[in-house]
């Protein structure tokens, strides 16, 4: 397996979105498309049972990680890891890839630094709508989608580059997540690294040993979750990630949305303004006297933070600490109208449809699907006039 580290740089999508840049009959369709959506109605109706879960201990030489994994949305996987785990072919294993900001990986190769044997590989199931977020499992494969075997890797972080998109349509298939050692995993992805060439380029300097994975009831896991300091119901409650993706999916090319159900800084009330569909929301505002916009050719310095209609995060200044400058003219049209009206110290929430005044038909980068309509928190943080 070999995970992109790369995060997407949304600074160059925006200044050069519009450049080009690439970073049956009808009843049956209908009838398919009724059948999917009762399909995932009871896919959420299992999830809030809690009747669909099988649990795994890993034990490790710097403590015990206990995993919950979900055998309804991750059938496959999960059958896969719990198979692996039965034959005691995780004994003796390690993490041979850990990569802080990012996720450790292991599963695949023993103390002696020599691959462990394998059974065929599975089918991908990343599609399930597990994301890859933090404290989740997932399995590891290569760039054959459905190539994954006996590896698997843990998020130390939200990698939503990893989840299916437009630019890579298979993504990572994730089957459960960790209910209790999760300050084991927070030791292990800071341990300190030395690059020993092959797979073990971000190898652990001193290794990291999964003594033993091991399948245990809901009993024993909810004895381990109290243990670490959690709560019996942890073991049983479905988390957000699961609820989320047993429901139907969200439309998200819709701009028809309440100012409620939009994700981010939350507003209940309508636009404050709108030109042709796109819409914004004023939630702090500027100093009376403040700098705003003269000319498209002005740089502005701004933080934000941008999201899909289902809440995801695709790129934030905020997450990286550093705020972005560009020319009010060389990003999308979206933002060059809606910034080019703020003050200086203003924030702002801007819905842009994806025409006329986002990415339109093609998205961008793979995390923006095509004909997204997009959801922007911003503040305008300085002005630096143009020629």
């Amino acid at each position: 397996m070999r995970l992109s580290t790369n995060l997407l740089c949304f600074l160059t999508l925006f200044i050069l979105g519009f450049t080009g840049l690439n970073c049956a009959q009808a009843q049956d369709g209908a009838s398919k498309e009724a059948d999917a959506e009762r399909s995932k109605v009871d896919a959420a109706e299992d999830v809030i049972k809690g009747d669909t879960y099988e649990y795994a201990l890993m034990k490790t030489d710097k403590g015990d990680i206990v995993l919950r994994l979900n055998a309804t949305l991750a059938p496959l996987s999960t059958a896969n890891f719990l198979s692996y785990a039965k034959d005691g072919a995780y004994n003796d294993t390690i993490f041979h890839r850990v990569i802080d900001g990012f996720m450790i990986q292991g599963g695949g190769f023993g103390v002696d630094l020599q691959k462990r044997p394998t059974k065929a590989p599975i089918r991908n199931e990343s599609t399930n709508g597990l994301r890859n977020d933090r404290y989740t499992i997932a399995m590891a494969r290569t760039q054959d989608p459905n190539s994954a075997t006996n590896q698997f890797y843990i998020n130390v972080k939200d990698n939503n580059n990893l989840n299916p998109n437009a630019r890579n349509p298979a993504g990572y298939a994730v089957f459960g997540h960790v209910i209790a050692g999760q300050k084991v995993v927070d030791e292990i992805k800071k341990t300190p690294k030395t690059n020993r060439g092959g797979p073990f380029t971000d190898s652990p300097t001193n290794q990291i040993v999964i003594k033993s994975v091991t399948q245990i009831d809901k009993a024993e896991a909810e004895k381990l979750v109290v243990a670490d300091g959690g709560k019996a119901s942890t073991v049983t409650e479905p988390t957000a990630n699961e609820i989320r993706a047993s429901k139907p999916k969200m439309d998200l090319t819709t701009t028809d949305v309440k100012p409620e159900q939009l994700p981010g800084d939350s507003v209940s009330r309508a636009a404050d303004g709108e030109q042709d569909g796109l819409k914004w929301w004023i939630l702090q505002e500027g100093a009376a006297d403040a700098a705003k916009p003269q000319k498209m050719t002005d740089t502005v310095k701004v933080h934000y933070t941008g999201y899909l209609l289902d809440g995801s995060k695709f790129d934030s200044s905020l997450d990286r600490g550093q705020p972005i400058e560009f020319p009010l003219d060389r990003v999308i049209p979206g933002w060059t109208l809606g910034v080019s009206k703020m003050k200086v110290g203003e924030k702002r929430k801007l819905l842009i449809p994806a025409t006329p005044w986002g990415y339109g038909e093609r998205g961008a980068a793979g995390a923006i699907p095509p004909n997204a309509t997009l959801v922007f928190d911003i503040e305008l943080l300085g002005i630096k006039p143009g020629r």
